[in-house]
């Protein structure tokens, strides 16, 4: 029988098909509980098994599935809409809390592995590839996995209403309050503000940090420009109370109070603020990364456009998946430097952070970028507040001997941060690097 791919399923003739334990079973999962609230899921499901009993072994691909499932076209962009990796994520997930639940006693188990979207079907005695999880345990799991979803979800919200209320009261001024202007400020922000010509401001996605954390793993600049999240979600914990949560997640544009902060204070900086644009980083571009001035907020786990200027970097942030630990890695340590910088504490117990300031050539080389970063929010505010006032910058311009210079040398700067409640009290410089010179501190 062939299928119709122009979005026409057959999904109600069921009966054609033959008799079949396979699509007995299919049917049974179609009307439980898990899926009887999703007719997309019913639908993707229904489709692919009807391929894959059909068909000896079929090789089901994912435009296909967009075409037939979807409504999509045939040549749409998979890399712009993931879509049927998101549902085929979300059915996966529902699959197991099936046989997890209504499912226990049927003899066939139904999977869609990883990866791919031809299902397989096996008896429920052979072994799984997963391992075997206790109901102590998987209740254990499910309320830590609860209270973390409710908790991150209630400090989203309240990030994004505090972040939407500075906003609104930075353009209720009627005029900028005007930072002190000294030579170090001047000889800095001269290099990155010039008249016609425009300075990118891109902060960081406080969501993107969210989400690696509940994988436990990476993205990289690549899957970020393609918006493809649909790894991670897959990496994600099978909980139906937590993946909503994270769908949000995908979705939405926060950052953090620091880096609104840190954007307030280089907005001041310029008088009539006509030539800085503030960009999250989910919206910024290649081209602009090659053409304009650029200020870099966070770290390349929660700003990925900082990934393009690692290699040139000396002082880089590690993430420590399984402690949710973030260090900075000294690749060329010299004599009384420690190869790693690593935070003390959990909590409100931490009381002291670390920050990295690097100033370099911009991409095309046409003009510069000064990326910010911190090992939490207070050290990247701490690194924001160092290049906006001139008490902080300034001894450090005169230990390069940059005091006096229109143009400062290129640099990277590594600080330590007293932080008290979440936010910094003092900043020291520990040591730094000058890239385009030999020697150093």
């Amino acid at each position: 029988m062939a299928l119709d791919l122009r979005g026409n399923t057959g999904l109600g003739t069921p009966d054609a098909l033959p008799p079949d334990k396979r699509w007995a079973l299919v049917q049974r999962i179609v009307r439980s509980s898990p899926f009887k609230r999703s007719a997309r899921l019913q639908e993707l499901l229904l489709y692919v098994c009807r391929r894959a009993i059909e068909e000896a072994s079929p090789d089901i691909h994912e435009h296909e599935v967009g075409a037939a499932v979807f409504n999509r076209t045939p040549d749409y962009n998979s890399s712009e809409d993931p879509i049927v990796r998101v549902q085929a994520s979300q059915l996966r997930k529902k699959l197991l809390q099936y046989f997890e639940s209504e499912g226990t006693d049927e003899e066939l188990v139904l999977e869609i592995p990883k990866g791919a979207y031809t299902p397989v079907f096996r008896r429920r005695l052979e072994t799984s590839s997963e391992p075997p999880v206790t109901q102590e345990a998987s209740a254990l799991a499910a309320n830590w996995r609860r209270a973390v979803s409710i908790l991150a979800g209630l400090c989203l919200i309240l990030a994004g209403a505090v972040v939407w209320l500075v906003m609104r009261d930075l353009r209720r001024q009627p005029q900028p309050i005007a930072l002190d202007s000294g030579p170090s400020l001047q000889a800095l922000w001269s290099q990155l503000i010039l008249p016609g010509r425009l300075t990118s401001v891109v902060l960081a996605d406080s969501c993107l940090s969210l989400l690696q954390n509940a994988a436990q793993q990476p993205v990289t600049l690549e899957e970020y420009l393609r918006r493809d999240f649909g790894r991670l979600l897959d990496a994600t914990p099978n909980d139906d109370r937590l993946r909503p949560f994270l769908d949000m997640v995908v979705a939405r544009q926060y950052t953090s109070i620091a880096d609104v902060d840190v954007a307030r204070r280089i907005l001041r900086l310029d008088p009539f603020q006509s030539h800085i644009s503030i960009v999250f980083a989910r919206n910024f571009d290649v081209r602009s990364a090659n053409r304009d001035n650029l200020v870099l907020v966070g770290s390349q786990r929660s700003n990925p456009w900082v990934g393009l200027f690692e290699k040139a970097l000396n002082f880089q942030f590690d993430y420590e998946e399984d402690a949710r630990r973030t260090t900075i890695r000294n690749r060329s340590p010299r004599t009384g430097e420690s190869d790693t910088y690593r935070i003390r504490g959990e909590g409100a117990a931490i009381r002291e952070g670390y920050a990295t300031v690097a100033f370099l050539p911009n991409l095309g080389g046409s003009g510069n970028v000064l990326i910010l970063a911190g090992t939490d929010m207070a050290a990247t505010e701490a690194a924001g507040r160092f290049v906006t006032t001139e008490s902080q910058l300034a001894p450090f311009f005169q230990k390069i001997s940059a005091v006096g210079q229109q143009k400062p040398p290129n640099f990277e700067v590594l600080l330590k941060t007293r932080q008290l409640g979440g936010a910094p009290v003092e900043c020291n410089v520990l040591t730094w690097r000058l890239p385009n010179r030999p020697g150093g501190p």
